[in-house]
């Protein structure tokens, strides 16, 4: 059978699927595919740096690692990542000219982490911790850049071109790993790892925005870019904080063995759930051409079908944790049990689609409900657990949230 027959077959079974999954296919077969390749391209190097970090890297040393890099990225909501998301939503509907009027807004307002980040830097300077002082330093400098970048992905996003998003993907995340890989091996000075892995971030990000900008068919800019994704990084930024807030309580309340073990425990289960959840993005382009009528009628019975791949995936995965962990990440073996709870997170993956729908559609109050409820309650489950039951009282904070924040998000899709 020629190539060119089997396509054509395999076009003819995905059309006749569609009576059906009510659902276009071809497009997701096309686009889910790229996504899911960019996803297993990038875990599988997360996977080698994690054995690299857990073999060659003191506990001590990984568990400041982690703690630096927590609070940069809560420094970097200042960085308005909602931007991203509006772009994506802009560029669908033809204004590719906003992708540098998102840049320069990312950058300018980046500026502020790095204010916030000299104060870290002159609070560890006061407390004679020379090693955190440093490394705040480097996340003082590269804070409004890193993140910035990005926004090139939106750009393929918005254009439908998973392809592009996917290859460019894999090739910064190669580009980035491969000089921190080798520092691992040369160093374990906190300071030197910490600097390779700002440069190798920012200039792969840097690079291939600039290699996107100049694909641009148009300088046409959304009036609404800028604005809307303002709203969409105020609506996120509690969440923002509530997610990154782990390592830094865990810091503060016991120490930073603690942080890496708690590193390695919850990394497994979230790149599994990235398989799901990294196709979701394709579906905004779908969702913002759409009515709302109509994706209440059909979204509810899409997410059941998807619960057959996902709950033999969690399984599967809380049955050979301890092999894995063995195997790969022997100094980490305490982390087994809190991996194996950690993973029902994944039958939760599912409903991040109807934040896709909000953002879509444009639901600013929706988004802002999410944002503010389920942000507050991890914090305060946080700061309640943490203390009474470790490490336990932080995966028991991180499941119980979740569950709230998905009974929220289902309320609010039927009713709005």
């Amino acid at each position: 059978m020629s190539l060119l027959r089997l396509k054509q077959q395999i076009l003819r079974l995905l059309k006749w699927s569609q009576k059906y999954t009510k659902t276009d296919m071809v497009y997701l077969a096309h686009g889910s595919f790229w996504m899911i390749l960019r996803q297993v391209a990038t875990s599988l190097i997360a996977f080698g740096m994690a054995i690299a970090f857990a073999n060659l890297l003191p506990k001590e040393t990984y568990g400041a690692y982690k703690y630096v890099l927590s609070t940069a990225i809560l420094l970097a909501i200042t960085t308005m990542s909602g931007i991203n998301t509006s772009l994506t939503r802009s560029v669908a509907k033809g204004y590719e000219g906003s992708m540098m009027q998102a840049l320069y807004s990312r950058v300018r307002w980046g500026v502020l982490g790095s204010l916030l980040a000299l104060g870290i830097v002159l609070y560890y300077d006061i407390q004679g911790s020379t090693m955190l002082s440093m490394a705040f330093l480097i996340v003082m400098v590269f804070l409004p850049f890193k993140s910035s970048f990005s926004v090139y992905q939106s750009f393929w996003q918005g254009k439908q071109r998973f392809d592009f998003f996917s290859k460019l993907g894999i090739f910064q995340a190669l580009l980035a790993t491969i000089p921190l890989f080798i520092a691992l091996f040369l160093t374990d000075d906190l300071f030197l790892i910490i600097l390779v892995y700002f440069c190798a971030q920012t200039f792969a990000s840097a690079l291939l925005f600039f290699f996107t900008l100049h694909r641009r068919s148009n300088d046409e800019q959304d009036p609404e870019a800028i604005s809307f994704g303002k709203h969409l990084s105020l609506s996120g930024m509690l969440f923002a904080i509530a997610n990154n807030c782990t390592d830094i309580i865990l810091w503060h309340l016991l120490g930073p063995v603690p942080v890496a073990v708690y590193a390695f425990a919850t990394r497994p289960p979230q790149e599994l759930r990235r398989v799901f959840t990294e196709a979701f993005p394709i579906a905004l382009p779908k969702f913002a051409q759409r009515s709302k009528e109509e994706i209440q009628r059909t979204l509810l019975k899409k997410i059941a079908k998807l619960y057959l791949a996902i709950v033999p995936c969690v399984i599967g995965y809380i049955l050979v944790a301890p092999f894995i962990f063995q195997l790969f990440f022997p100094a980490y073996l305490e982390a087994v049990r809190y991996s194996q709870i950690f993973s029902l997170t994944i039958l939760f993956a599912p409903l991040s689609l109807f934040g896709i729908v909000f953002q879509a559609l444009g639901r600013t109050r929706e988004m802002y409900v999410i944002s503010i409820l389920s942000p507050i309650l991890l914090i305060a489950a946080l700061l309640i657990f943490v203390p009474l039951y470790g490490l336990m009282g932080a995966v028991i904070a991180l499941l119980a949230e979740i569950a709230i924040q998905s009974i929220v998000v289902i309320t609010l899709f039927k009713r709005m």
